[in-house]
């Protein structure tokens, strides 16, 4: 039977318990054998469809074999024989029955019975008297079903799950990286092994300015995260095609780490505000945990849709800094103090390479048209950072 849910087998026992039925009625078998026949086929066939939509096919095609050899013990071509099969019947309800879980105590008094109904059997066999090879095959069938229980309820080694390192992984554009950036990575490594930066090439949600080139972005990730341990910037957004979603990301990174690596995706608490939004977020939530730091004026409480979800977050201890790339844009484009929103090293680097003195972005916060998505009906945020 196959995963697919087959309904086969269930179908033929019920047609298979029709026609004995029908059969029993033409050759006027009387209504004990008729009923019978139609009991074991319902019967027969519900039990088999239960056990193959618990995608069970092996005990599912034993329960098919228990009826069709009920329902040939019930039909009249079979009126000499019939209980020669009541033994296999009984076997194949013994498979298809059989237990999970047995004390040892259980295990080991199942054993001696199957040993002893063996031994009964040879007995009944050798013995040479009429009922003898009906004998032998009730003990057969009874040695049989003590067996399929004591394979079926042995202990099962427990494969030993890898233990990989805690691998932190804070997205975003980091244009600029300032000093909200850092504390966050501060705090974040706290809480894990190793901490990826990793660079935004295309953002899905920057839809109202083009982002600073990519390898300006990625250079001051690397100015801001300097002197920071097991800290990496990567790249690797921009080897892929398309809008960089989160999910795809976490799957990239899944297959360069070992098996066992937990991910936990760090994140300011306005995009985990916005987190439903995010392209397949679900999928997101399965592949790592989510670790979520302040930002002013934003709630830390998860958003209405993580009800009922055992969704692991955790909040980073760091303050909330007053720090946006937003307005950190706006400021060096009017010529204003940054104060110490931007490191010496990355405000440097923004003045060296003359960066966000074009008026190519609205002072306002980033922020899509109402009811605005991105590709493929995406949500139009996704990203840890701005």
């Amino acid at each position: 039977m196959s995963e697919t849910r087959d309904l086969g087998a269930p179908i033929l026992v019920l047609l298979a318990g029709i026609g004995v039925l029908a059969w029993n009625l033409s050759a006027d078998a009387g209504p004990l054998w008729s009923g019978g026949a139609g009991v074991v086929g319902v019967l027969g066939a519900a039990a088999c469809l239960a056990l193959t939509v618990r995608k069970q096919p092996m005990r599912a095609l034993a329960a098919a074999f228990a009826s069709i050899l009920f329902l040939a013990a019930l039909s009249p071509g079979f009126a000499g024989s019939r209980l020669a099969l009541v033994p296999w019947g009984l076997a194949g309800v013994a498979v298809a029955a059989h237990v999970r879980r047995l004390p040892r105590g259980a295990r080991l008094a199942l054993l001696a019975a199957a040993a002893g109904l063996a031994l009964l059997a040879a007995v009944a066999l050798l013995s040479g008297r009429p009922g003898g090879p009906t004998a032998a095959a009730f003990a057969v069938a009874g040695a049989l079903a003590c067996a399929v229980n004591v394979v079926t309820t042995r202990e099962k080694p427990v494969a030993a799950v890898p233990v990989g390192p805690v691998v932190g992984v804070f997205g975003g554009s980091f244009d600029p990286f300032h000093a909200g950036h850092r504390a966050i990575c501060e705090a974040a490594l706290e809480a894990v092994q190793r901490l990826l930066v990793v660079v935004s090439a295309r953002p899905p949600h920057k839809t109202t300015r083009e982002p600073s080139p990519f390898h300006h972005r990625v250079a001051m990730a690397r100015i801001g995260v300097e002197g920071l341990p097991r800290t990496e910037v990567l790249e690797m957004e921009a080897r892929r095609e398309g809008p960089s979603y989160t999910v795809d990301t976490l799957d990239a990174l899944r297959r360069l780490y070992p098996p066992g690596t937990r991910f936990r995706l760090v994140l300011g608490a306005d995009s985990f505000q916005d987190f439903p939004l995010w392209h397949d977020w679900e999928g997101i939530l399965d592949r790592a945990d989510l670790l979520v730091a302040a930002r002013p004026g934003y709630d830390l409480e998860p958003p209405p849709e993580f009800e009922g979800r055992n969704a692991p977050v955790e909040r980073l201890p760091v303050e909330a800094v007053d720090a946006s790339s937003t307005d950190l844009r706006r400021r060096v484009r009017a010529g204003e103090d940054v104060g110490d929103r931007l490191s010496p090293a990355v405000r440097a680097y923004v003045r060296d390479h003359a960066l966000y003195l074009a008026a190519t972005e609205p002072d306002a916060p980033e922020a899509p048209p109402s009811g605005a998505s991105g590709p493929s009906g995406d949500a139009p945020r996704d990203g840890g950072a701005s």
